[in-house]
């Protein structure tokens, strides 16, 4: 992507910048569903805590760190057949860094500038059983 400069003497500079984030999170999850019921109407929900960590590279700067995160989600699905099912899923996640490490050098953060990883999503899930 292409980015305008402004100089200090009146001109500018047209740079280019790439920039690649990635947000992982790996975890236990505890899942209920009513899958087994004889009701077409399922419902499933699920909840995990585990670490959630951020990784972002722009040219040569790498900028890292990782904390305790959550995610959850729940989802209405209905029952086409007795192995398909379709429906609306809606999920989040949060985690929150205090610290990270700029190319390796670990850098402290105050309140106020804490790093917010969190993301709201909703789907159409769909589920196969066999």
């Amino acid at each position: 992507m292409n980015y305008t400069v402004n100089m200090p003497d009146g001109t500018y500079a047209v740079v280019m910048m790439d920039t690649k984030d990635q947000i992982t999170f790996i975890g236990p999850s505890f899942i209920y569903s009513n899958f087994n019921s004889e009701t077409k109407h399922k419902l499933y929900y699920d909840l995990a805590l585990g670490m959630i960590s951020y990784k972002s590279t722009t040219g040569n700067v790498v900028i890292e760190g990782s904390n305790l995160g959550l995610a959850a989600s729940i989802a209405y699905q209905y029952a086409i057949n007795p192995n398909i099912f379709v429906g609306p899923q809606l999920g989040y996640t949060a985690g929150t860094l205090k610290k990270m490490k700029l190319n390796g050098n670990t850098i402290e953060l105050s309140e106020g500038q804490y790093e917010g990883l969190g993301r709201v999503s909703l789907s159409l899930a769909g589920t196969f059983r066999f």
